[in-house]
């Protein structure tokens, strides 16, 4: 997962990292074709929604929040696009931890989605739940990296993933419009063939 001869930092399993970035590009991909329900709705098509490649970078300053001293119980502050989760269901293996993870993230956007309009970052969404989904579904992070722990002491379980090119205000979170239709401006170029994501070519 982090490439030929490089160790990644975390102490868990590839099996962990794989269902990580999978299950985001399963997100991004699901928005991106419009079939991402949002309430009544659907979310609208991206026109250059990248598939993103896992970052052992982003993992180990993951790694460094969710294996400190004091086991961390909310995101670490300061700028930097992060989603953080944790469940006093200590004894949750790691991968299913994740799967509970994303569904929770996930879940404020399948109720509301960001609205009406172009899909922007406003300080609501920052300071709500919105913020998780808009991290995962960010048109301009290419990159992600997530780092697990099981806190016994405190019985607890603790996510954390981060994300390359963070959200600030007003930004776009994604572009709408025809599926892949912009892939060309990015610098992976071609629609997956499963479409909906724009993959590097073979």
């Amino acid at each position: 997962m982090c490439g030929a001869g490089v160790q990644c930092p975390g102490d868990f399993s590839d099996e962990f990292r794989r269902t990580a970035l999978d299950m985001h590009n399963y997100y991004r991909r699901l928005a991106a074709t419009g079939w991402a329900k949002t309430g009544d709705k659907y979310a609208k098509t991206a026109t250059k929604m990248v598939e993103l490649t896992y970052d052992k970078d982003l993992e180990q300053a993951a790694n460094d929040h969710v294996t400190a001293a004091v086991c961390p119980s909310a995101a670490k502050a300061g700028p930097g696009g992060e989603n953080f989760w944790s469940t006093k269901k200590f004894e949750t293996p790691h991968v299913e931890g994740f799967k509970m993870a994303i569904k929770d993230w996930w879940a404020p956007f399948e109720k509301s989605g960001f609205g009406d309009g172009e899909p922007t970052f406003t300080d609501t969404i920052e300071g709500g739940d919105l913020k998780y989904a808009a991290n995962i579904l960010h048109d301009e992070t290419t990159k992600v990296g997530c780092a697990v722990k099981t806190c016994n002491k405190d019985g607890r379980l603790v996510i954390d993933c981060r994300y390359d090119n963070p959200l600030t205000t007003d930004d776009t979170i994604y572009t709408t419009g025809k599926v892949c239709s912009k892939c060309k401006d990015t610098a992976t170029k071609s629609c997956s063939k499963l479409g909906g994501l724009c993959v590097a070519q073979p």
